[in-house]
């Protein structure tokens, strides 16, 4: 009983440095922990699980963007590059209905699958 009184000790201590301590040692510590979460846990599940080395990858310039806001004309955009639509087999109807007609914005975060 005294070995498990202990743990819950320890795990109350532990709990309270990593989330709830402001000082140096808790922040170390919160650091740390959070490092080792994402290198050790989150990216190699994100990488099982979609079953590629790059499950995550962020637009770090505006060369995505098209330009297709609610001020310019989308229908002009299309009309000047249709032909890297065309050999796609994609029409304007089609590209109308695409979830990213305007393209990727600069800090975007994309989730490869």
């Amino acid at each position: 009983m005294k070995k498990r009184n202990s743990t819950k000790e320890f795990l109350k201590k532990f709990w309270f440095i990593l989330w709830k301590d402001d000082s140096f040692k808790g922040w170390l510590f919160s650091v740390i922990f959070l490092i080792a979460f994402i290198l050790l846990i989150f990216f190699p599940s994100l990488k099982l699980i979609t079953g590629t080395n790059l499950p995550l990858a962020i637009v770090e310039s505006c060369s995505m963007y098209h330009e297709g806001n609610l001020f310019s004309d989308t229908e002009a955009w299309y009309e000047r590059h249709d032909s890297k639509y065309e050999n796609y087999i994609i029409n304007y109807l089609d590209w109308e209905n695409f979830i990213f007609k305007n393209g990727f914005n600069k800090g975007d975060i994309l989730f490869i699958v």
